[in-house]
């Protein structure tokens, strides 16, 4: 009285996050005081997957150095997270601001 087994076929792909960054060294050049200069970085999803990133605001005080106080002051960066979808890119704008002579 027992019915037969019915076995149904399933398979599933396994992904994990996969985010390249277009250029992972940026120089800023000497500036004037009181100037600004700007460069583009390019993330961009390789996974068959959403990629949700997030840069901390500490993160961009150590751009300028250790001990300098005035690091998330001298570097901006927009935007600071998101997330891009699969096969997509996103293009952040990192800012420098020459607000004291070095």
């Amino acid at each position: 009285d027992n019915p037969q087994p019915v076995l149904f076929p399933l398979s599933a792909i396994g992904s994990s996050p996969a985010l390249a960054i277009d250029n992972s060294h940026v120089q800023f050049e000497r500036l004037l005081l009181h100037r600004t200069d700007e460069k583009q970085i390019v993330l961009t999803c390789y996974s068959a997957l959403p990629v949700q990133w997030e840069v901390a605001e500490e993160s961009l005080a150590k751009l300028a150095g250790e001990g300098n106080d005035a690091g998330a002051q001298e570097f901006t960066l927009n935007p600071t997270s998101g997330t891009i979808l699969p096969g997509d890119s996103c293009t952040l704008c990192l800012t420098f601001h020459a607000r004291e002579a070095k």
